[in-house]
């Protein structure tokens, strides 16, 4: 640039000595451009080849307003069995049983093993212990086509189970809805009946009590000779009660046991009535 500027200053003085001056003002305007022409170019951007290496790394976001959570509704209460009963373990391990289509209740001792006709605790019994026990379920295949509307309950004393027969402790309850009787007509034909289905070796009580709790109950117990669900012949020690909740429908509740384990179970049925409540 500087170099430029020397070049034209003999220039200039030249044309300051002109004596036209309509000519010297076009030589000055001639040399203006010269210099402007010679003038440094400003600096354009400068490009730069992207690092090979480098990583894109994208701006993140954070929300303005944080999402509520999505609200979750409270699962419904489970529907009541179809059974229109109830199975409770107590606290103390014994396990309670309510029927509300009979309004009663009974409390079974712990370690007994309750299952309705079908109900989901039928079902798992039957995929998992009768796997391997093939007494226990030739008795849960017969109860399979019974009517749960009147066979309300089957137990059994699986825990203190003793193989000294073909027959397992158990107890059945048996509900009639529809009939209406006294205690003591339904002992009498209870004792009909099994004198017609079994043989009575011993009749060892027939008689009807009334428990702490101010209810009616026809007993009736014996030792009976008899064929179990296995059809095969089996003595047994048989105790049943027979009572009429609010005097408007039948309750049965036979228990039978090897007669080897009378002297054990004499007192399970008393315990079981004891505990009876009528719950409407």
């Amino acid at each position: 640039m500087f170099g430029a500027i020397s070049d034209t200053v003999p220039i200039i003085l030249e044309i300051i000595a002109m004596k036209n001056l309509l000519l010297r003002f076009f030589a000055l305007i001639t040399v203006i451009f010269m210099l402007g022409a010679c003038a440094p170019q400003p600096a354009g951007p400068v490009l730069v080849a992207p690092d090979p290496t480098s990583t894109l790394v994208l701006p993140t976001f954070s929300p303005r307003n944080t999402p509520e959570p999505l609200i979750t509704s409270t699962p419904a209460p489970a529907k009541p069995d179809a059974s229109r009963s109830a199975l409770l373990t107590q606290s103390d391990g014994s396990i309670l049983f309510t029927d509300f289509k009979g309004n009663y209740s009974l409390v079974f001792p712990p370690n007994w093993t309750l299952v309705r006709v079908n109900e989901k605790e039928y079902e798992s019994l039957m995929l998992n212990q009768a796997l391997t026990d093939s007494l226990l379920q030739t008795y849960l295949m017969a109860y399979r086509n019974r009517d749960g509307a009147t066979y309300r309950l089957f137990a059994f004393d699986l825990a203190g189970r003793v193989d000294v027969s073909d027959y397992l402790t158990n107890v059945e309850i048996y509900l009639d809805d529809r009939e209406t009787i006294t205690v003591k007509q339904a002992r009498l034909n209870l004792e009909k009946a099994r004198q017609k289905d079994s043989k009575v070796v011993e009749v060892l009580a027939s008689k009807d009590i009334t428990t702490t709790s101010g209810y009616e109950v026809g007993i009736y117990r014996a030792i009976l000779e008899t064929r179990a669900v296995t059809a095969q012949k089996s003595t047994i020690y048989y105790s049943a009660a027979v009572i009429t909740p609010y005097n408007t429908s039948l309750l049965i509740i036979s228990f039978g046991a090897p007669v080897e384990l009378r002297d054990k179970v004499e007192t399970f049925m008393d315990d079981l009535i004891e505990s009876y409540r009528e719950t409407r």
